[in-house]
């Protein structure tokens, strides 16, 4: 089995359609609708271990007249042919789950179907991973090591509509939301830690309210170690944008700490 995770910032529900058969009203079908006030998803995908068998994947072209299909696999090309079955069905599937909107990003275990699938929809492979910057690293060694007064725990979390990639040289968290009396200001998130494990969880939930601007899409989080100013330890952009529209909507972000 080959498993495809899709970062999907546009997913959709599933919404029955009723009809007038014989005298009677039946379901006739579905159609595909927003999700109300959800704007970040992965959609998963498992695949058969022979949906890229190089041998299967020419049957199908040959006999299948889905000239799409055929278009797939020419643009893929030589390199990634095996995979356009495979490619074709992330269509189909993005089709229903996200309205036909390209996924944000592709990870698999199979580093040739991400890379095929990437290429086709023209995504980046991986999901988005956590930047320690440069100050934060430096507060780390001295919370391990220093004999003077150590820095203070990074455990507030902070959000941000910014969508540039983070980067290790950052002081704050570029385009922190900083509302006065908002919901989505920084705060203190909550830490879970498993004895004899190597990883550690922070996780917040942030509700818009009235003192907001809404709509926004956030894509970015910042761990600091301050309710304000502080040390931004870790920058990252959320694997799925969260789109809150209105007073009442909200987000739960759950950040993981691997230590190696």
């Amino acid at each position: 089995m080959i498993t495809v995770l899709l970062g999907n910032d546009n997913p959709m529900m599933q919404r029955p359609v009723y009809g007038l058969v014989d005298g009677q009203f039946v379901r006739t079908g579905s159609i595909s609708v927003p999700a109300e006030h959800v704007n970040q998803s992965v959609t998963r995908v498992e695949f058969w271990d022979g949906i890229d068998d190089p041998a299967l994947v020419d049957l199908t072209l040959s006999t299948d007249n889905d000239r799409v299909q055929a278009m797939i696999a020419r643009g893929l090309g030589k390199e990634h042919r095996r995979y356009a079955v495979a490619v074709a069905e992330v269509e189909q599937i993005m089709g229903v789950h996200a309205g036909g909107s390209a996924p944000a990003w592709v990870a698999s275990e199979d580093a040739g179907m991400a890379a095929a699938i990437a290429k086709h929809f023209g995504c980046p492979i991986g999901e988005p991973t956590a930047i320690l910057t440069t100050v934060g690293r430096d507060a780390l060694h001295a919370q391990h090591l220093t004999t003077a007064a150590q820095p203070a725990a990074f455990n507030y979390m902070a959000v941000s509509a910014n969508t540039t990639p983070a980067s290790a040289a950052s002081t704050t968290l570029p385009g922190e939301i900083t509302t006065g009396g908002g919901g989505l200001v920084r705060a203190q998130a909550t830490y879970a830690h498993t004895s004899t494990t190597n990883t550690s969880t922070l996780t917040k939930t942030f509700t818009a309210n009235g003192s907001d601007s809404l709509p926004v899409t956030l894509a970015k989080v910042g761990i600091l170690n301050a309710a304000s100013v502080g040390t931004l330890g870790y920058e990252v952009l959320l694997n799925a944008t969260s789109t809150l529209t209105i007073s009442g909507d909200s987000t739960a972000i759950t950040w993981t700490d691997t230590v190696a």
